[in-house]
C-alpha cells in the first residue's frame, strides 16, 4: 500500500493507517473513532470503520496484506528467513510496513524493498547473524536475473578494443562480504568473511546462473557495464586492483570474456 494514497482519499488513509499498524497496538474504539476524524473520513465512512463489523473487516485486510507479504518472503529468501528465527518474518514485515512501506505496485518488487529496508538494522543487532543481509541479497539476485528482459538478436562482428561489450539484460554483478554462495560447505560458525564477487546471468533454458570472479575479472566487467571500451576496463580495472596491466593480466581477462561468451552472459561488441 503506497503512502501516496494518503494525500487524496482519508478513507484509504485510514486503511493504509490499519496495515501499517502492528497487531498490539490496535486502539480502542473511541480513539479510533477520533483517528478517522483526523483524517477528515466522512461520518457516514467513519461509523462503518468504526463498529465491530468495520473492524474486524480491517484486522481481515491487515492480516491478508502482511500474510501476502510474508508469502512473498518466503519464497524469496527462505534461508534467511530461518536466520531470522521464529516469528522473524511477522515482525518484519510489521516494522517494513509500519515505518516505511512498499513503493512498488507490483509484489515482485517487495521483498528486495523489504531487504534494503532492513539490512542496517540487521547490521546493528547481535542477534542477526552478521552474514544475513549478503545472504538475502544472493537469494534475490535469481529473481532479478528471472526478471529480466529478453535480448534482442545482434548481428556478429569482429571485436575490437575501442568497443564496448553488450551483455545479457538479465547479467548482475554482485559484491558479498561473506562467502554466503558456499553457506552449505562451511563451518557451523558461518559463512568466512572477505570480499567475494560473483556474476549473475541466465542460461539457455531461462535459469539463473552464477559465476565467482576475482576482483580483477569483477572490476573490469563493472566497468564494462557501465560502458567503457574494453581497452578503457581493462586498464581501470588494473588501477581499480593494484595491478600491472602486463600480459597475465590480459590473457586473464581474455579467459573470463570467453568464459562469459561460451556461457551465453555476453552477447559481442556493444
Amino acid at each position: 500500500m503506497r503512502p501516496e494514497a494518503e494525500a487524496f482519499d482519508p478513507r484509504l488513509a485510514a486503511l493504509v493507517g490499519v496495515v501499517r499498524r502492528a497487531a498490539e497496538q490496535a486502539p480502542p474504539p473511541e480513539v479510533f473513532a477520533a483517528e478517522l476524524a483526523r483524517l477528515g473520513v466522512g461520518e457516514a465512512d467513519a461509523a462503518a470503520f468504526a463498529d465491530d463489523h468495520g473492524r474486524a473487516r480491517l484486522e481481515l485486510y491487515r492480516t491478508l496484506v502482511h500474510g501476502r507479504i510474508r508469502g512473498a518472503l518466503e519464497v524469496s529468501i527462505p534461508r534467511t528467513l530461518e536466520r531470522l528465527g521464529p516469528g522473524g518474518a511477522a515482525a518484519l514485515v510489521g516494522r517494513f510496513l509500519a515505518e516505511r512501506g512498499s513503493r512498488s505496485p507490483y509484489l515482485r518488487d517487495v521483498a528486495r524493498e523489504v531487504v534494503d529496508f532492513a539490512a542496517a538494522a540487521w547490521a546493528e543487532d547481535s542477534t542477526v547473524p552478521p552474514y544475513v543481509a549478503d545472504l538475502a541479497r544472493y537469494e534475490l539476485v535469481g529473481f532479478d536475473v528471472g526478471a529480466a528482459e529478453d535480448d534482442e538478436p545482434a548481428p556478429e562482428r569482429e571485436l575490437a578494443v575501442v568497443d564496448g561489450l553488450r551483455f545479457q539484460k538479465a547479467v548482475r554483478l554482485l559484491r558479498l562480504d561473506y562467502a554466503v554462495h558456499r553457506l552449505e560447505a562451511e563451518a557451523p560458525g558461518g559463512p568466512a568473511r572477505g570480499e567475494h564477487w560473483l556474476l549473475a546471468y541466465r542460461d539457455a533454458g531461462g535459469s539463473a546462473r552464477l559465476l565467482e570472479l576475482t576482483a580483477y575479472g569483477a572490476a573490469a566487467i563493472r566497468r564494462l557495464l557501465a560502458g567503457e571500451s574494453l581497452a578503457d576496463a581493462a586498464r581501470g580495472a588494473a588501477a581499480d586492483t593494484h595491478r600491472s596491466l602486463d600480459d597475465a593480466s590480459l590473457a586473464a581477462l581474455a579467459s573470463l570474456l570467453e568464459e562469459l561468451e561460451s556461457r551465453g552472459a555476453l552477447l559481442g561488441p556493444a
